[in-house]
């Protein structure tokens, strides 16, 4: 009686354990897949129009950059200038400094530029101010060819016209100088005054050159 009443516990345990199992096979089946993950959009490339007003954004924020260093390497040279004038020796150091200070602002102004250029190669002002830039830093051939391509871009732009004679002044070449003033006359009065200035200071250098030391 016991032997039958073990072997009916055993049944019913091992009933019990096999259960959940028949249970899902007959039932449910096999459980289901996870949703899919949701995709990411395709990044769409820039239309060329697109690209090209990125650029010139980019271009005009490195332009604006570059002029704040400019504004601030003419201030250094405008004071290095009233130093020099003092004539000590102190403040010729200063001076010195100052001028130095204001080359490296400008050579710091030519990369930030010549990148514009390269993004925008129609952003005639960018080409200008490299110009400029070019020139404060001893390089006036390269200046001129600044000048030339901001001219070729846009041909009355008249503050290249004045940088493109001081270029010439500082090139030896009076004539062409000469030519860029008798342009400026008629258009721009304030620049032709500016230029006409330096075209005389730089004819009575030459002049004090050819003259013969001690003459009357």
């Amino acid at each position: 009686m016991q032997a039958s009443s073990s072997r009916s516990a055993l049944f019913g345990l091992v009933l019990s354990l096999a259960l959940p199992g028949f249970a899902l096979a007959e039932g449910s089946g096999p459980s289901a897949p996870p949703p899919p993950m949701p995709s990411t959009p395709a990044v769409q490339p820039q239309s060329p129009e697109e690209k090209a007003l990125e650029d010139r954004r980019q271009a005009e924020d490195l332009y604006n950059s570059a002029y704040k260093d400019v504004d601030k390497a003419k201030a250094e040279l405008a004071e290095a200038e009233s130093l020099s004038a003092a004539g000590d020796a102190k403040l010729a150091d200063k001076a010195k400094k100052k001028s130095e200070s204001a080359t490296k602002r400008f050579q710091k102004s030519v990369d930030k530029f010549q990148r514009a250029t390269q993004l925008a190669p129609d952003y005639h002002e960018a080409w200008n101010m490299l110009g400029f830039c070019l020139r404060k830093s001893g390089d006036t051939q390269k200046a001129m060819q600044a000048y030339w391509e901001c001219l070729r871009l846009k041909p009355d732009y008249v503050p290249a016209h004045e940088y493109l004679g001081e270029a010439y002044l500082e090139a030896g070449n009076l004539e062409k100088a000469q030519a860029e003033l008798a342009w400026l006359k008629d258009r721009d009065p304030a620049l032709a005054a500016q230029l006409d200035k330096k075209i005389q200071k730089f004819a009575e250098i030459q002049n004090a050159a050819k003259t013969p030391s001690g003459s009357n």
